[in-house]
């Protein structure tokens, strides 16, 4: 069988035109493919950084609701703006108890760490019996973070009795210093 030249230029052409199809198709499929795997990466940016965006609006909103509860929390600790007022109230606790008092120490101590300071105070306390209860009572209900480490009490003989008490105590500090 012999094929006519004009049938095989037809076949020709179809075979070329099929041939550079599926090349153009291949190469439009590659694009493609590449096309997306852009798309899904920056749809994975936009994730994060919606995630991102989300993270920072909720811990705003979280520091905003928490403003209240913050400031009364650093009312616990003394700072720089506030130890004479810390020990204007021990003064005033003075009154209340009915003794006399006597600051012999106040420091402001840093442990090794570091994270946190502290104003150490030593008190000197003269009175009666109930006075010096009372006086160290009304100290541990103070509203700060206040941890007493030592209270000495001695008793003096004679007919004018008197107690004493030497009273070491540590007061968290703020080591921002803010207030």
């Amino acid at each position: 069988m012999k094929i006519n030249r004009r049938t095989s230029l037809t076949l020709l052409s179809l075979l070329i035109l099929f041939v550079a199809s599926f090349a153009g198709w291949y190469v439009l499929y590659r694009a493609t493919l590449q096309n997306r795997a852009a798309i899904h990466i920056t749809e994975e940016l936009l994730g994060k950084n919606n995630d991102e965006v989300s993270y920072y609006a909720l811990l705003k909103r979280t520091f905003e609701a928490t403003e209240i509860e913050r400031e009364k929390i650093e009312t616990y600790f003394v700072s720089d703006g506030t130890v004479v007022p810390f020990i204007e109230s021990i003064e005033a606790l003075r009154t209340i108890s009915g003794i006399s008092t006597k600051i012999s120490t106040l420091a402001v101590e840093t442990p090794e760490s570091g994270d946190v300071e502290y104003l150490h105070v030593v008190i000197d306390v003269d009175g009666s019996w109930d006075g010096v209860y009372r006086f160290v009572s009304l100290v541990e209900k103070l509203p700060h973070a206040i941890r007493i480490e030592k209270v000495a009490f001695d008793k003096t003989l004679g007919e004018n009795s008197v107690w004493r008490s030497n009273i070491s105590l540590r007061v968290a500090k703020n080591k921002l210093g803010t207030q």
